[in-house]
């Protein structure tokens, strides 16, 4: 769910950060906007030796491991 809030010509947005991950894992799915093409397979929530990453990914070409972090931004609405 994301929430909108407009303050005196400033958005803010509001995301609830459970949707991360499927968020993330629509984006490497969609071939238009995917950062590293068409994965093979997409795995969410892998354990690599001592650590818990968000997702492992194949393509044709690689192997990808991927941590996600959130982030925020700030946009002012002047002309």
């Amino acid at each position: 769910m994301i929430n909108q809030f407009n303050f005196k010509q400033v958005l803010l947005y509001l995301l609830n950060t459970a949707f991360h991950r499927y968020i993330t894992e629509s984006i490497f799915n969609n071939t238009e906007i995917s950062p590293f093409g068409k994965p093979l397979y997409v795995k969410p929530e892998i354990k690599h030796n001592n650590s818990k990453l968000d997702f492992y990914l194949e393509t044709e070409k690689d192997k990808i491991y991927v941590e996600v972090k959130e982030g925020s931004a700030f946009l002012t609405l002047s002309p």
